[in-house]
């Protein structure tokens, strides 16, 4: 027959020279399979073979013997899930594919051959298309259990084999369907998405119409300002200087008037400069420069100077916390020139890209020792506002050599405003 018989501890095997294969088989068609002895095997004159068990002996003529040559039809017998009610079995359905939950913890599968010429040797093999990337030998059990499956869709496939090794020509197959949570369906990512949009873009406009509130009341502080309390200062010196020249009034009094006057003159012009400071419609780098240089021609008059700006960002819209730091740093540099430098020529030069401020203010005036700008009170406030600027301040002096004053800071944009920049639409005049 072109094959060999062997008699091993598990029954007898026989291997098939042809497609190199081994089976065990039983020719006595008997339950179970018997331990044969070694060398307990003898082939006899007509052909039959002779092997000793622990039983007796096997005798059988190899020729006589046939294969079972019916490919078995698999079939899926039970299917059942255990979820949060516990265990339950499930109608197969014909046409629509099974409907799962994800709070189903386990699912079981149970099929058969439909062989039955010795079905205890009926072998199956199983896979879960979407799940096994390939089959799954599961031996003589019948049954295939998963746990846990995501969600999802799946095939679940089963092959069978009869008795002598020939698997079915088709699947049994069964299609199911894993639902997912609803807060993990498309459908609720999407309103997730669109609400969240919502949300932020109703967050940006209540951001924004915050920001164009506190402009207009900042807006409506300076005109106030400027109305109300810069036109009663520039009144009561213009009273005091009208005053003081009665012809009435002595040298003593006419004096103290006259510093009342320029107490109130003083007094208005700082007031100016704090309501164009709060003035939103000054939030500009540019605006800023403007200001310095009329500054610079008010403190320095009678003195050559020079302004510079190189300015890549002058549409930038300041912090107003740093505008007002910078520009009184700025006011504070020049006073200490007009005060004590007597300097025939000053330069000013302002430099603003790259995200960093650059600061120049030098001079050509006496300068004076390093040891005396530890007592110096205007220097001392030219660090407080550098510090307050987030920056650093350098003094670069010496006596006859004149003085530079260098500022560098980061350039910190308004906060609420894409790149610095206003929003679109003009702020309404306060009322």
């Amino acid at each position: 027959t072109g094959a060999l018989w062997l008699g091993t501890s598990r029954g007898l095997a026989r291997f098939d020279s042809a497609s190199q294969t081994f089976r065990l088989c039983d020719p006595d068609d008997r339950p179970g399979l018997p331990e044969y002895n070694r060398r307990a095997a003898f082939r006899g004159a007509d052909g039959r073979l002779y092997f000793g068990h622990l039983d007796g002996v096997t005798v059988f003529d190899p020729a006589a013997l046939r294969d079972n040559p019916v490919r078995p039809a698999t079939v899926l017998t039970r299917v059942a899930r255990t979820g949060p009610e516990g265990p339950a079995d499930l109608d197969l359905p014909t046409d629509e594919a099974l409907a799962l939950s994800y709070r189903d913890r386990l699912v079981r599968f149970e099929f058969a051959a439909l062989n039955f010429t010795h079905a205890e040797e009926n072998r199956y093999r199983y896979r879960l298309d979407g799940f096994d990337r390939d089959w799954v030998d599961a031996g003589t059990e019948r049954q295939a259990i998963y746990t846990n499956l995501p969600p999802g869709r799946y095939t679940f496939r089963v092959q069978g084999a009869n008795n002598d090794g020939l698997w079915s020509t088709a699947d049994a197959t069964l299609a199911l369907v894993v639902a997912p949570p609803f807060w993990a369906t498309a459908w609720f990512r999407v309103l997730a998405l669109l609400a969240l949009g919502g949300l932020l873009l109703a967050a940006h406009r209540y951001r924004v119409a915050q920001l164009l509130h506190v402009e207009r009341v900042r807006a409506r502080i300076a005109s106030d300002l400027h109305d109300e309390v810069g036109s009663k200062l520039a009144a009561l010196a213009l009273s005091s200087e009208t005053v003081a020249r009665r012809a009435t009034l002595d040298a003593p009094e006419r004096h103290r008037l006259g510093e009342m006057a320029d107490t109130a003159r003083r007094m208005a012009d700082d007031l100016r400069d704090i309501v164009w400071l709060a003035n939103p419609r000054f939030d500009t780098l540019g605006d800023l420069v403007e200001k310095m240089c009329t500054t610079a021609d008010a403190l320095l008059d009678g003195t050559a100077h020079t302004f510079t700006c190189k300015d890549g960002e002058a549409v930038q819209a300041l912090d107003m916390e740093q505008r007002r730091q910078l520009f009184l740093f700025y006011k504070e540099a020049l006073r200490n020139v007009a005060r004590h430098a007597e300097a025939h020529h000053v330069t000013v030069h302002l430099a603003c890209n790259d995200g960093t401020l650059r600061l120049d203010v030098t001079d050509d005036g006496i300068g004076f020792e390093r040891t005396a700008m530890r007592e110096a009170t205007g220097l001392a406030s030219l660090e407080e506002r550098a510090r307050a600027l987030g920056g650093t301040v350098e003094i670069e002096t010496q006596p006859g050599g004149g003085t530079t004053v260098r500022l560098r800071a980061p350039l910190r944009r308004m906060a609420g405003f894409r790149d610095g920049r206003r929003p679109n639409g003009r702020l309404g005049s306060p009322s």
